[in-house]
């Protein structure tokens, strides 16, 4: 799987990975804080520094309801359009969802 390291039309990109996450994270996730949007709950500020571009969860903490062993780290795209929860463990060992 290749990651988009830079969303070139950040505007359509980030409207697409919200839309998916919306409907993905409500069944699938337990924030440890719910607020009045999921920007605020999650934060998901983009950067395109480091191996790939993404939105990240800097603002709770979030576990996946599938496996208390992992927890929401943030969004990323693939080359190929598909929209990618990125989970990890207490040992930063990413598992990568497809939403």
């Amino acid at each position: 799987m290749t990651f988009l390291k830079e969303w070139k039309d950040y505007g359509d990109t980030s409207k697409k990975v919200i839309k998916a996450f919306r409907k993905w994270e409500k069944s699938n996730l337990m924030p440890d804080k719910l607020e009045k949007s999921i920007d605020l709950t999650y934060g998901l500020p983009y950067t395109s520094s480091g191996d790939y571009a993404a939105l990240w969860n800097t603002n709770c903490q979030a576990l996946y309801s599938k496996d208390l062993n992992y927890h929401f780290v943030g969004l990323a795209c693939t080359e190929y359009g598909q929209v990618i929860a990125i989970l990890e463990d207490s040992k930063e060992k990413a598992i990568y969802i497809e939403l």
